[in-house]
Protein backbone atom coordinates (compact mmCIF):
# COMPACT_ATOMS: atom_id res chain seq x y z
CA UNK A 1 0.00 0.00 0.00
CA UNK A 2 1.08 3.41 -0.87
CA UNK A 3 -0.07 5.29 1.72
CA UNK A 4 1.45 8.73 0.67
CA UNK A 5 -1.14 8.84 -1.90
CA UNK A 6 -3.59 9.94 0.50
CA UNK A 7 -2.18 12.50 1.77
CA UNK A 8 -3.65 16.25 0.80
CA UNK A 9 -1.60 19.00 -0.35
CA UNK A 10 0.34 20.08 2.52
CA UNK A 11 3.31 21.48 4.40
CA UNK A 12 5.98 18.67 4.71
CA UNK A 13 8.61 18.39 7.24
CA UNK A 14 11.35 16.11 7.38
CA UNK A 15 12.75 15.35 9.80
CA UNK A 16 16.28 16.56 10.23
CA UNK A 17 18.16 13.50 11.17
CA UNK A 18 17.81 9.60 11.77
CA UNK A 19 19.51 7.80 14.95
CA UNK A 20 21.65 5.74 13.94
CA UNK A 21 21.49 2.34 15.54
CA UNK A 22 19.30 -0.41 13.38
CA UNK A 23 17.06 -1.01 15.94
CA UNK A 24 15.65 2.75 16.43
CA UNK A 25 11.98 4.02 15.44
CA UNK A 26 11.89 7.84 14.21
CA UNK A 27 9.28 10.44 13.41
CA UNK A 28 9.91 10.63 9.42
CA UNK A 29 7.73 13.20 8.67
CA UNK A 30 4.95 16.33 9.86
CA UNK A 31 2.82 17.15 7.01
CA UNK A 32 0.57 20.19 8.48
CA UNK A 33 -2.65 21.83 6.39
CA UNK A 34 -1.33 23.98 3.94
CA UNK A 35 -3.48 27.21 5.00
CA UNK A 36 -4.87 25.99 8.67
CA UNK A 37 -7.34 28.12 10.00
CA UNK A 38 -8.68 29.08 13.48
CA UNK A 39 -12.32 27.17 14.44
CA UNK A 40 -11.62 24.97 12.19
CA UNK A 41 -11.43 20.69 12.25
CA UNK A 42 -7.62 20.21 10.90
CA UNK A 43 -6.05 17.18 9.65
CA UNK A 44 -2.18 16.64 10.65
CA UNK A 45 -0.24 13.83 9.34
CA UNK A 46 2.70 12.39 11.06
CA UNK A 47 4.83 8.88 9.21
CA UNK A 48 6.39 7.22 11.50
CA UNK A 49 9.30 5.02 10.34
CA UNK A 50 9.67 1.32 12.87
CA UNK A 51 13.12 0.35 12.09
CA UNK A 52 14.02 -3.34 12.20
CA UNK A 53 14.31 -5.02 15.51
CA UNK A 54 12.00 -2.42 17.20
CA UNK A 55 11.36 -5.43 19.83
CA UNK A 56 7.83 -4.89 19.98
CA UNK A 57 6.28 -7.32 22.19
CA UNK A 58 2.78 -7.50 22.20
CA UNK A 59 2.48 -4.06 23.51
CA UNK A 60 0.70 -0.91 22.53
CA UNK A 61 2.74 1.73 20.80
CA UNK A 62 2.00 5.57 22.12
CA UNK A 63 1.75 8.38 19.59
CA UNK A 64 2.27 11.95 21.43
CA UNK A 65 1.82 15.39 20.02
CA UNK A 66 2.23 19.03 21.47
CA UNK A 67 -0.81 21.46 21.39
CA UNK A 68 -1.99 24.40 22.48
CA UNK A 69 -4.02 23.65 25.86
CA UNK A 70 -6.77 25.95 25.00
CA UNK A 71 -7.59 23.60 21.88
CA UNK A 72 -8.75 21.16 24.90
CA UNK A 73 -7.77 18.37 22.00
CA UNK A 74 -8.01 15.78 24.88
CA UNK A 75 -12.16 15.84 24.21
CA UNK A 76 -11.63 16.42 20.32
CA UNK A 77 -9.29 15.55 18.87
CA UNK A 78 -9.24 11.81 17.17
CA UNK A 79 -6.15 9.68 15.96
CA UNK A 80 -6.27 6.90 13.21
CA UNK A 81 -3.34 4.93 11.29
CA UNK A 82 -2.42 3.25 8.64
CA UNK A 83 0.40 1.32 7.72
CA UNK A 84 3.10 -0.34 5.10
CA UNK A 85 3.35 -3.99 5.55
CA UNK A 86 1.74 -4.20 9.07
CA UNK A 87 -0.97 -7.10 9.47
CA UNK A 88 -3.46 -7.61 12.11
CA UNK A 89 -4.42 -10.98 13.39
CA UNK A 90 -6.01 -13.07 16.23
CA UNK A 91 -3.79 -15.24 18.97
CA UNK A 92 -4.92 -16.73 21.63
CA UNK A 93 -4.61 -13.76 23.67
CA UNK A 94 -5.76 -10.84 21.41
CA UNK A 95 -5.19 -9.21 18.74
CA UNK A 96 -1.51 -8.56 17.82
CA UNK A 97 0.05 -6.88 14.65
CA UNK A 98 3.10 -7.79 12.79
CA UNK A 99 4.32 -9.05 9.33
CA UNK A 100 2.36 -11.70 8.38
CA UNK A 101 -0.63 -12.96 6.36
CA UNK A 102 -3.60 -11.06 7.80
CA UNK A 103 -5.87 -8.55 7.42
CA UNK A 104 -3.81 -5.26 6.18
CA UNK A 105 -3.93 -2.02 8.70
CA UNK A 106 -6.47 0.75 7.48
CA UNK A 107 -7.52 3.35 9.17
CA UNK A 108 -6.41 1.59 12.80
CA UNK A 109 -7.67 3.06 16.21
CA UNK A 110 -5.88 4.83 18.94
CA UNK A 111 -7.66 6.00 22.27
CA UNK A 112 -6.59 8.58 24.59
CA UNK A 113 -3.98 7.33 27.23
CA UNK A 114 -5.91 7.42 30.70
CA UNK A 115 -4.14 8.43 33.99
CA UNK A 116 -3.25 5.50 34.79
CA UNK A 117 -1.31 4.53 31.72
CA UNK A 118 2.61 4.89 33.22
CA UNK A 119 5.29 5.71 31.55
CA UNK A 120 7.60 2.92 32.15
CA UNK A 121 11.03 5.21 33.03
CA UNK A 122 9.54 7.85 35.03
CA UNK A 123 6.10 5.94 36.44
CA UNK A 124 5.13 9.03 35.92
CA UNK A 125 1.65 9.62 33.24
CA UNK A 126 2.30 9.86 30.10
CA UNK A 127 2.06 13.48 29.75
CA UNK A 128 4.25 14.81 32.37
CA UNK A 129 6.88 11.85 31.46
CA UNK A 130 6.87 13.73 28.19
CA UNK A 131 6.77 17.37 29.53
CA UNK A 132 9.60 16.35 32.10
CA UNK A 133 12.05 15.07 28.99
CA UNK A 134 11.02 17.33 26.21
CA UNK A 135 9.46 20.83 28.07
CA UNK A 136 7.40 22.45 25.30
CA UNK A 137 9.74 22.70 22.27
CA UNK A 138 10.67 26.32 22.14
CA UNK A 139 7.01 27.63 23.01
CA UNK A 140 6.26 29.97 25.99
CA UNK A 141 2.70 30.03 26.43
CA UNK A 142 0.08 26.92 27.48
CA UNK A 143 0.78 23.52 25.61
CA UNK A 144 0.39 20.33 26.55
CA UNK A 145 1.38 16.75 25.79
CA UNK A 146 -1.52 14.55 24.71
CA UNK A 147 -0.98 11.21 24.69
CA UNK A 148 -2.53 8.76 22.67
CA UNK A 149 -2.29 4.47 22.82
CA UNK A 150 -2.83 1.76 19.78
CA UNK A 151 -5.98 -0.24 20.54
CA UNK A 152 -4.15 -3.17 18.88
CA UNK A 153 -1.18 -4.64 20.21
CA UNK A 154 2.31 -4.61 18.55
CA UNK A 155 4.73 -7.46 17.77
CA UNK A 156 8.32 -6.50 16.09
CA UNK A 157 10.40 -8.77 17.16
CA UNK A 158 14.42 -8.33 17.40
CA UNK A 159 14.74 -10.42 14.16
CA UNK A 160 12.45 -8.31 12.05
CA UNK A 161 14.34 -6.86 9.20
CA UNK A 162 12.22 -4.75 7.59
CA UNK A 163 11.05 -1.18 7.92
CA UNK A 164 7.48 -0.16 8.65
CA UNK A 165 6.13 3.30 8.06
CA UNK A 166 2.94 4.42 9.62
CA UNK A 167 1.26 7.29 8.53
CA UNK A 168 -1.01 8.74 11.11
CA UNK A 169 -3.74 11.02 11.00
CA UNK A 170 -4.78 13.30 13.79
CA UNK A 171 -8.19 15.33 13.50
CA UNK A 172 -8.18 18.26 15.84
CA UNK A 173 -10.03 21.08 16.19
CA UNK A 174 -8.28 24.42 16.23
CA UNK A 175 -9.32 27.67 18.75
CA UNK A 176 -10.67 31.12 18.32
CA UNK A 177 -7.36 32.63 18.50
CA UNK A 178 -5.21 33.16 15.50
CA UNK A 179 -1.92 31.71 16.72
CA UNK A 180 1.66 30.53 15.45
CA UNK A 181 3.32 27.60 17.85
CA UNK A 182 6.00 24.83 17.40
CA UNK A 183 3.53 21.39 16.75
CA UNK A 184 5.37 18.08 17.53
CA UNK A 185 5.51 14.74 17.79
CA UNK A 186 6.33 11.87 19.40
CA UNK A 187 6.00 7.75 18.88
CA UNK A 188 6.98 5.16 21.44
CA UNK A 189 5.63 1.53 23.27
CA UNK A 190 3.76 1.12 26.50
CA UNK A 191 6.62 -1.77 26.70
CA UNK A 192 9.74 0.20 27.07
CA UNK A 193 8.53 3.91 27.79
CA UNK A 194 11.54 6.75 27.21
CA UNK A 195 13.73 3.88 27.52
CA UNK A 196 17.73 4.81 26.26
CA UNK A 197 19.57 1.93 25.66
CA UNK A 198 23.69 2.14 25.30
CA UNK A 199 23.05 -1.39 23.33
CA UNK A 200 20.20 -1.24 20.88
CA UNK A 201 19.50 2.69 21.09
CA UNK A 202 16.30 4.57 22.10
CA UNK A 203 13.20 2.19 21.69
CA UNK A 204 11.15 6.01 21.40
CA UNK A 205 11.80 8.36 18.61
CA UNK A 206 12.76 11.83 20.22
CA UNK A 207 9.96 14.65 19.06
CA UNK A 208 10.44 16.20 15.96
CA UNK A 209 8.93 19.70 15.41
CA UNK A 210 7.30 22.12 12.51
CA UNK A 211 5.72 25.66 12.67
CA UNK A 212 1.89 25.70 12.18
CA UNK A 213 0.25 29.26 11.90
CA UNK A 214 -3.52 29.54 11.66
CA UNK A 215 -5.20 32.07 9.05
CA UNK A 216 -8.21 33.89 10.81
CA UNK A 217 -9.12 37.15 11.75
CA UNK A 218 -7.51 39.56 14.77
CA UNK A 219 -3.92 39.53 15.51
CA UNK A 220 -1.12 37.01 15.39
CA UNK A 221 0.27 36.11 18.41
CA UNK A 222 3.23 33.78 18.22
CA UNK A 223 3.96 31.11 21.00
CA UNK A 224 7.65 30.99 20.32
CA UNK A 225 8.22 34.80 21.52
CA UNK A 226 8.62 35.13 24.99
CA UNK A 227 5.29 37.03 26.23
CA UNK A 228 6.17 40.47 27.56
CA UNK A 229 3.97 39.71 30.48
CA UNK A 230 3.80 35.85 32.28
CA UNK A 231 2.43 34.74 35.69
CA UNK A 232 4.33 32.22 38.08
CA UNK A 233 1.94 30.03 38.59
CA UNK A 234 0.97 30.73 34.72
CA UNK A 235 -2.53 29.24 35.97
CA UNK A 236 -3.99 30.46 39.06
CA UNK A 237 -7.66 32.04 40.52
CA UNK A 238 -7.75 34.96 42.00
CA UNK A 239 -7.54 34.25 45.60
CA UNK A 240 -3.72 33.07 44.84
CA UNK A 241 -0.27 34.65 45.65
CA UNK A 242 1.17 35.29 42.05
CA UNK A 243 4.27 36.75 40.84
CA UNK A 244 3.54 39.13 37.76
CA UNK A 245 6.41 38.72 35.50
CA UNK A 246 7.18 42.22 32.70
CA UNK A 247 9.56 41.75 30.67
CA UNK A 248 10.68 45.04 28.51
CA UNK A 249 12.09 42.99 25.46
CA UNK A 250 11.05 39.63 24.38
CA UNK A 251 12.06 38.66 20.87
CA UNK A 252 11.45 40.86 18.33
CA UNK A 253 8.87 43.06 20.31
CA UNK A 254 10.61 46.03 22.39
CA UNK A 255 8.20 47.60 24.68
CA UNK A 256 8.61 51.74 25.82
CA UNK A 257 9.74 51.32 28.81
CA UNK A 258 12.87 49.20 27.84
CA UNK A 259 15.85 50.90 29.62
CA UNK A 260 13.91 51.67 32.17
CA UNK A 261 15.17 51.73 36.23
CA UNK A 262 12.29 51.53 37.65
CA UNK A 263 9.01 50.15 36.41
CA UNK A 264 5.69 50.05 38.59
CA UNK A 265 3.00 47.49 38.51
CA UNK A 266 -0.77 49.39 37.85
CA UNK A 267 -3.93 47.44 37.15
CA UNK A 268 -7.35 47.24 37.56
CA UNK A 269 -10.21 44.71 38.61
CA UNK A 270 -13.67 44.34 37.42
CA UNK A 271 -15.82 42.93 40.65
CA UNK A 272 -19.22 40.70 40.34
CA UNK A 273 -21.45 44.00 41.23
CA UNK A 274 -20.01 45.86 38.35
CA UNK A 275 -17.56 47.68 40.19
CA UNK A 276 -13.90 48.52 39.44
CA UNK A 277 -11.23 48.94 41.78
CA UNK A 278 -8.04 50.66 40.03
CA UNK A 279 -3.96 50.75 41.19
CA UNK A 280 -2.04 53.65 39.29
CA UNK A 281 -1.02 56.42 41.58
CA UNK A 282 -0.43 53.98 44.22
CA UNK A 283 1.35 51.54 42.10
CA UNK A 284 4.29 49.40 43.24
CA UNK A 285 7.86 49.67 42.32
CA UNK A 286 8.67 46.50 40.31
CA UNK A 287 11.80 44.35 41.70
CA UNK A 288 14.41 45.03 38.51
CA UNK A 289 15.94 41.48 38.16
CA UNK A 290 18.03 41.47 35.40
CA UNK A 291 18.52 45.05 32.53
CA UNK A 292 14.75 43.96 30.98
CA UNK A 293 13.09 41.74 33.81
CA UNK A 294 10.74 42.72 36.77
CA UNK A 295 8.81 40.79 39.23
CA UNK A 296 6.52 41.35 41.58
CA UNK A 297 4.43 38.95 44.13
CA UNK A 298 0.99 40.14 44.85
CA UNK A 299 -2.16 38.71 46.35
CA UNK A 300 -4.92 40.40 43.88
CA UNK A 301 -7.58 40.95 46.32
CA UNK A 302 -4.81 42.04 48.87
CA UNK A 303 -3.38 44.70 46.15
CA UNK A 304 -6.59 45.91 44.94
CA UNK A 305 -8.25 45.98 48.16
CA UNK A 306 -11.41 44.15 47.17
CA UNK A 307 -13.99 44.16 49.97
CA UNK A 308 -14.56 40.04 51.72
CA UNK A 309 -17.85 40.22 50.29
CA UNK A 310 -17.31 40.74 46.80
CA UNK A 311 -15.83 38.70 44.36
CA UNK A 312 -12.78 39.28 41.09
CA UNK A 313 -14.29 38.73 37.41
CA UNK A 314 -11.39 40.17 35.95
CA UNK A 315 -8.06 41.72 36.23
CA UNK A 316 -6.09 43.76 33.57
CA UNK A 317 -2.57 45.19 34.32
CA UNK A 318 -0.51 47.61 32.74
CA UNK A 319 3.00 49.16 34.03
CA UNK A 320 4.86 52.50 33.61
CA UNK A 321 7.95 54.15 34.54
CA UNK A 322 8.07 56.79 37.47
CA UNK A 323 6.18 59.86 36.51
CA UNK A 324 3.52 58.08 34.03
CA UNK A 325 5.47 59.37 30.63
CA UNK A 326 5.87 56.36 29.48
CA UNK A 327 3.08 53.62 29.94
CA UNK A 328 2.75 49.88 28.33
CA UNK A 329 -0.61 48.70 27.72
CA UNK A 330 -0.18 47.51 24.41
CA UNK A 331 -3.12 50.16 23.95
CA UNK A 332 -5.34 48.10 26.45
CA UNK A 333 -5.32 44.44 24.50
CA UNK A 334 -2.21 42.69 25.72
CA UNK A 335 -2.61 42.19 29.45
CA UNK A 336 -6.54 41.63 29.32
CA UNK A 337 -5.33 38.31 30.38
CA UNK A 338 -2.08 38.30 32.46
CA UNK A 339 -1.40 34.68 31.03
CA UNK A 340 -2.51 32.46 28.35
CA UNK A 341 -4.98 30.11 29.97
CA UNK A 342 -5.89 32.17 33.17
CA UNK A 343 -9.06 31.16 34.49
CA UNK A 344 -10.95 34.38 34.71
CA UNK A 345 -12.77 33.78 38.04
Amino acid sequence: MDIKRFLKPAVAIAAASALIFACTVMVKEIILPAHPTTDNVEEIHVLLDMANGTGHNNTPWVFAVLLPKEWNAKETATVTYSTDGLTKTKWWNGTTTGRWAGEEIVDGTMSLATNDDRETISKAPWPEALAAKFGMMGNYYDMEWVVFKSDDLFNLGEDNDNHTIIDVTLKVKTGSERISFWFAAMYGTMEKGLQDDRDWGNRYASPIKAKMTLEGDGDLVDYAIPPLVSTTPSLFSYEDLLCVNFSSRAGDIVSILNGQTDVYLCGKVLLDNGEELTVDEEAVRMHNVSYSLYKYYIYPRAYFKVPQDRTIQNMYLWFRNADGTKVEDADGALFVRPAKGTPLN
